[in-house]
């Protein structure tokens, strides 16, 4: 799995290059993992092939593996990388305690 040094530029470079493979008729979803010395692991960026952005966190609870939108990137009330960064290390404790935050939700 490939990290990258997630910023808001890096952010709209992969949104530029979403609409233009979904004007090119290649639509599809990405997923970027974040290198960032403050992300915990599993802490990524999805992309969609329509050009909107959310902030996921991947980790495996009850023996599956488990993919969490943390929210949507943006201006407030959406969330900046660093309050996404913050927030995906709060339900990695969560997970590191033993409890499966998804779960919990559904």
């Amino acid at each position: 799995m490939a990290k990258h040094k997630i910023s808001d530029s890096f952010i709209a470079a992969r949104v530029d290059e979403a609409h233009a493979a979904a004007a090119a008729g290649k639509r599809r979803t990405r997923i970027f993992y974040d290198d960032h010395k403050n992300a915990p692991p599993g802490f990524c960026v999805r992309v969609t092939a329509a050009g909107g952005v959310s902030f996921v966190l991947n980790y495996y609870a009850t023996g599956a593996e488990r993919r969490l939108t943390i929210g949507p990137y943006g201006p407030a009330p959406a969330l900046s990388i660093t309050a996404a960064r913050k927030e995906a290390a709060k339900v990695r404790a969560l997970v590191l305690a033993g409890r499966d935050p998804l779960g919990e939700r559904r």
